[in-house]
């Protein structure tokens, strides 16, 4: 018999699962992956509470996901929470009724925990070397760097600057202000201190995006290729260095409004009102940190839940 896992990851934005497998030759088989948008996390920002509504959005979605998981006839099913639901004072209301109605236990993780399971999905979509380089994973509620090589971490840290956050903490509209600009510049700046502070200890050239928003980048960019249609689900990575059509497509979305984003092949609808802003907080990071090249990883924290339990169950 064929044993398939689900891991399914409860963001800010969207709940996502993963229902996979090992081959005969012990790597691993994507079967099923699916993203379910629910805005957790909308309306959390200076209450730290979920709302009755993104609760109940978050709650059908996961019912979709264990339904699809138990119809593959997964023998393990794991659920992992990150910062919608860490920072919420009434996470456990939301864990309580999956658990009764679901039967499903949520763990809460940790912004370290998280960039951790971050590193082990990139690092086995890209082939990392003895040179350090910066991951980035930009979320809905929290944004994760990692300085990392092909051997170790070398500094984790989760800032509460993803994109809900920043839509709703400087209350951006369809199309960023200049105003808007200088003031998440600023923000960006002061609150990733510590980070530059370990980039001087351990400099990089190069920064690997990965999640939601960087998928949306490489869609945007290959959208302009003439290529055969992908397969959404796929036995090897995405590993895509980006070349300089990467900050040209920062720079048109970052001076975009909502109905030119609902336009734009490769952006899908769930990331219209926040791509922009993904897009600023790139483009920030890139030149705050002085980076020089940059590239997409298709594998993050989800693949990261089964290629670090892979690892340990070998040790």
């Amino acid at each position: 018999m064929i044993k398939l896992t689900g891991i399914i990851d409860i963001g800010t934005n969207t709940v996502k699962l993963l229902v996979i497998r090992n081959t005969e030759d012990d790597t691993p088989l994507f079967v099923h992956k699916r993203i379910f948008p629910t805005k957790t996390g909308q309306g959390s920002f200076g209450q730290n509470r979920i709302t009755d509504a993104a609760a109940e959005r978050t709650l059908e979605a996961l019912k979709k996901a264990v339904t699809l998981a138990k119809g593959y006839e997964c023998t393990t099913l794991k659920a992992f929470a990150t910062a919608a639901l860490r920072n919420a004072d009434n996470s456990t209301e939301l864990t309580n009724r999956v658990r009764e109605e679901l039967g499903l236990d949520i763990e809460i993780i940790s912004g370290n925990r998280e960039a951790e399971l971050i590193y082990y999905g990139v690092k086995n979509a890209v082939k990392l070397g003895a040179q350090p380089v910066l991951i980035m994973d930009i979320g809905g509620g929290s944004t994760e760097y990692i300085i990392a090589d092909e051997n170790q971490i070398l500094y984790k840290h989760s800032y509460n600057h993803g994109v809900g956050t920043l839509l709703e903490k400087f209350e951006i509209p369809g199309k960023i202000r200049p105003i808007d600009r200088e003031n998440i510049k600023f923000y960006i700046y002061e609150t990733t201190r510590n980070l530059q502070e370990a980039l001087a200890r351990f400099p990089c050239q190069h920064i690997i995006g990965c999640s939601g928003s960087f998928k949306t980048f490489y869609q945007i960019i290959k959208s302009g290729e003439h290529l055969e249609d992908e397969p959404e689900v796929k036995k090897e990575p995405v590993a895509y260095p980006f070349d300089e059509r990467f900050p040209e497509t920062l720079k048109k979305l970052i001076a975009s409004d909502e109905s030119e984003r609902l336009l734009t092949p490769g952006i899908p609808e769930m990331r219209v009102d926040t791509i922009h802003i993904a897009a600023l907080l790139t483009k920030t990071t890139i030149e705050n940190l002085n980076l020089k090249s940059y590239s997409y990883s298709s594998y993050s924290m989800v693949e990261g839940v089964w290629f670090e339990e892979t690892l340990n169950s070998e040790q």
